[in-house]
């Protein structure tokens, strides 16, 4: 680790510089820990890198550091309040997976004739929009053609929105609300091309950190977690642009002892 991480500082540094010019962004956090105390891994993804950071911070100021004071492209996350505060005038997707769990826990808990109502209804819009999307994905429709197949279940879903507003079930009123407050940050997917409905880039790609946090219970050392955002970015992005991670290692390595140019991982 002490020979390594530093050779992948520099790499993972041309990784995170990359992210501010992108125009898709999928960012996901999970709970970490460094000799017991509380930190956070954030993971960001972009059509050709992937870059982690671990910080004691889940709030705004992470999303600063590593994106800069603005970002100008699309975020999609979960409805967290550090992105809102962030990208307070940027372009937004909510993840509709966590939407729809959400929406499931409601109806399957039962609590209310409210709860039932609402979440079915909702669900059967959100089922018949994204069968319109995977419709457009795969070539059967234009985006045109998607926009106005979804004008009318876009429009029922705000008015059962808006209706539950006076719901005297505390858990429908709340969602209701969080719904028509990200109103906006619903449907970017509809519009803008690469953006996805669901965050499943972001949270497939911190799924092995966890399970590596399960077995080894996080970092005993500021160094540990710089080598563990830097070994998490460089195997990732190698994944996703098609190279085998250890050959890169070891091409970075060799170069390091022969005093060679460094291999490029992004070209």
């Amino acid at each position: 680790m002490e020979r390594v991480s530093p050779e992948l500082e520099p790499v993972t540094e041309e990784v995170r510089k990359t992210l501010h010019e992108s125009n898709n962004l999928n960012i996901d956090e999970t709970g970490w820990k460094c000799k017991g105390d509380r930190r956070y891994l954030w993971i960001f993804v972009s059509p050709l890198a992937v870059y982690f950071s671990i910080a004691a911070s889940r709030g705004a100021k992470v999303l600063r550091s590593v994106l800069g004071d603005v970002f100008k492209g699309v975020i999609t996350s979960d409805d967290h309040s550090a992105y809102s505060s962030y990208h307070k005038k940027g372009i937004r997707q909510l993840c509709w997976a966590h939407i729809v769990r959400k929406l499931k826990a409601l109806k399957d808990g039962r609590a209310s004739p409210d709860a039932y109502i609402f979440s079915k209804n909702m669900l059967t819009e959100v089922g018949r929009i994204l069968s319109c999307w995977h419709a457009f994905r795969e070539g059967y429709i234009t985006r045109e053609q998607l926009l106005n197949a979804t004008t009318l279940m876009r429009a029922r879903m705000k008015r059962y929105c808006q209706k539950y507003l006076v719901s005297t079930d505390g858990d429908v009123l709340t969602r209701a609300k969080r719904l028509l407050d990200n109103w906006d940050h619903l449907f970017t997917f509809l519009t803008h091309e690469g953006v996805e409905p669901t965050n499943n880039a972001a949270e497939r790609g911190i799924r092995p950190a966890v399970q590596w946090r399960k077995q080894c219970f996080g970092n005993q050392s500021e160094a540990g977690e710089r080598f563990t955002e830097r070994i998490l970015t460089v195997t990732k992005t190698c994944q996703l642009r098609g190279k085998n991670p250890f050959h890169f290692l070891a091409e970075l390595m060799e170069a390091a002892f022969k005093r060679l140019p460094r291999p490029a991982l992004l070209n």
